[in-house]
């Protein structure tokens, strides 16, 4: 699927879960992409400690956060590390949560031409703070 099918597929899955309010999707998306760096190195910190329950938290908002955009890699990596955190294994973590970042940053890149996307259609320039977000370089330490 090309990056542009992609985004649009993210953007429509998110649309239904705001009962298609642009604004209100807009908003959830930008939060998103604003909160989802700090989740992340919350989580990362908790598996470097080897904090299970922690882990476990993290990973749970962290998929929380995601079901908006529906079945995704990102969501099914975060709930395999929710799991680890449960079961108090962390045996392989530190290769989920990379794989979760890579997973992660594309994620984000769709969300960001999403919203470019969304805003082009509504002839809009962005959020109420002005400007789309631009793509992410990379997420997490």
């Amino acid at each position: 699927m090309q990056s542009s099918e992609r985004s649009t597929s993210l953007m429509a899955e998110a649309l239904k879960s705001t009962e298609g309010d642009t604004e209100l999707l807009r908003d959830v998306v930008e939060a998103f992409l604003e909160e989802s760096p700090t989740l992340l190195d919350h989580l990362e910190h908790a598996i470097s400690r080897s904090d299970y329950v922690e882990v476990r938290r993290a990973s749970h908002t962290l998929k929380g956060t995601l079901r908006l955009f529906g079945s995704t890699p990102s969501r099914d990596l975060a709930a395999d590390l929710e799991e680890m955190g449960r079961a108090q294994s962390l045996e392989d973590a530190e290769l989920k949560l990379a794989a979760l970042k890579d997973s992660l940053n594309l994620l984000r890149s769709h969300l960001v031409l999403g919203l470019q996307t969304l805003g082009a259609q509504f002839g809009q320039n962005g959020s109420a703070g002005g400007s789309i977000p631009s793509a992410p370089s990379e997420m997490g330490s």
